[in-house]
């Protein structure tokens, strides 16, 4: 997914819908970015976490350790972000992690 650093309009529910994991979480950031709430960056996010945002940049899957922290911080679904870890229905998590 590319990360626009100027957005025209915020990314949509439906559009949100379709995305999990790293997609997700930098198309919530873009969402906050348009709408001028915080963390409307992967720095924001990153200070926030207590971690660099290269090191938010480099994600490609976003850690396990993070997961929570990131979903307090831009109110999302665990689930959706590691359906390999946090979801509640054991062949999600294993179809997931085989998806990986």
């Amino acid at each position: 997914m590319s990360r626009p650093i100027f957005i025209r309009e915020a990314p949509t529910e439906e559009h949100q819908a379709t995305l999990s994991g790293t997609d997700l979480v930098y198309s919530e950031i873009e969402r906050r970015a348009f709408y001028g709430l915080k963390p409307g960056s992967q720095g924001e996010l990153g200070k926030a976490l207590g971690i660099s945002k290269q090191a938010v940049n480099q994600w490609t899957l976003v850690p396990a350790k993070y997961v929570l922290s990131v979903c307090e911080v831009l109110d999302l679904d665990p689930e959706r972000i590691r359906p390999d870890v946090f979801s509640r229905d054991p062949e999600k998590r294993k179809a997931a992690a085989k998806a990986k």
